[in-house]
């Protein structure tokens, strides 16, 4: 497995579909609409691919929130999902650990964000 950290400008229109679909399969009736995210862009991605099929994917949000009045930055994992076929499978918890290693690499991220309807894959990891 390959994972890809890719900037969302950097997107191109294959992939873009090709995100879509992902979601789409993953998340069923749940507002994607046939974009390649739900609520938010996000400012880069982190795609997992085998051989040239994507089944992974995590958007990466970046924000600056006010902990006791002092500017902290933040990294969200949002649109979070692997491809059914490979759910159990470690792809998931490869891209999070992905993310965590990027977060932890950085000086300036302070805080990592995760959101989940089903927090199990995130309670494993710490």
């Amino acid at each position: 497995m390959n994972i890809e950290f890719v900037s969302e400008i950097q997107i191109d229109k294959s992939t873009s579909k090709a995100i879509a679909k992902l979601l789409a399969m993953c998340f069923p009736g749940e507002g994607h609409e046939g974009r390649d995210y739900f609520k938010q862009l996000p400012h880069y991605r982190l795609l997992a691919y085998e051989d040239d099929r994507l089944v992974g994917h995590l958007g990466v949000d970046l924000r600056v929130m006010s902990l006791n009045g002092r500017p902290v930055t933040v990294v969200g994992a949002i649109d979070v999902c692997v491809v059914p076929d490979r759910q159990g499978s470690g792809t998931g918890t490869a891209i999070l650990q992905r993310l965590e290693t990027i977060a932890r690499d950085s000086d300036r991220v302070d805080f990592l964000f995760l959101v989940s309807k089903n927090p199990l894959i995130y309670e494993k990891l710490g």
